[in-house]
């Protein structure tokens, strides 16, 4: 048997772990955080079975930690503090890679909240409640659907490229607004941004 003091990463190919048990710190898969617990493929007794990472033996690997990784279950309520919605990983950290997975709720933040990623998976959904921040140090994956409330705040630190095709609705309240009063707003964009095109039922004149 093999121990790993640190993190076990596999991004690609198979691993062959015969008919051993092995321990790790942590483990990654392409990449991509995963849950404590016992790993192998579906030919093993693990906890978590995975056929592309690991070949058809017996053997598995025990991992202790979750490392920074945690995902979204959202088996309560929506509630983002609420640790039942989370994996056993817990509930996010500032140092935390966080997914947002598919559930019965998806996820609302109603407080100031820290994470080192995100990642929205396609057809999943983040809220942030007006009112609080959302800081996030580096990049974010977005193929779902984030909608950030009036006067509430996404923060990124770093300067990273984010990706994904996903939505950004960015909700924003204006005062009563009589002719010839204006609101001002601004946000870092690309491309040609008009009057026009953010609000076409404004009098040109």
């Amino acid at each position: 048997a093999v121990t790993i003091n640190n993190n076990f990463s596999i991004l690609s190919g198979q691993v062959n772990l015969g008919s051993l048990t092995h321990s790790a710190n942590s483990l990654t898969l392409g990449g991509s955080g995963t849950v404590s617990g016992t790993w192998g493929n579906t030919a093993s007794s693990a906890t978590n079975q995975n056929n592309t990472y690991f070949a058809a033996t017996t053997g598995i690997v025990n991992v202790v930690s979750c490392g920074t990784y945690t995902y979204w279950t959202g088996t309560q309520d929506t509630s983002w503090t609420n640790p039942n919605n989370w994996s056993s990983c817990g509930i996010p950290t500032n140092s935390s890679d966080v997914t947002i997975t598919s559930g019965t709720f998806q996820p609302v933040i109603a407080s100031n909240v820290s994470v080192n990623s995100l990642t929205i998976a396609s057809g999943t959904s983040l809220t942030l409640n007006s009112g609080f921040n959302l800081n996030v140090s580096n990049a974010i994956a977005n193929e779902g659907t984030l909608t950030i409330k009036s006067n509430a705040n996404l923060i990124q630190t770093n300067n990273v490229a984010n990706t994904g095709m996903g939505l950004a609705n960015i909700e924003r309240d204006s005062s009563p607004l009589f002719r010839l009063d204006y609101t001002m707003w601004s946000s870092p964009v690309t491309g040609n941004q008009t009057l026009g095109g953010f609000s076409p039922l404004t009098s040109t004149n």
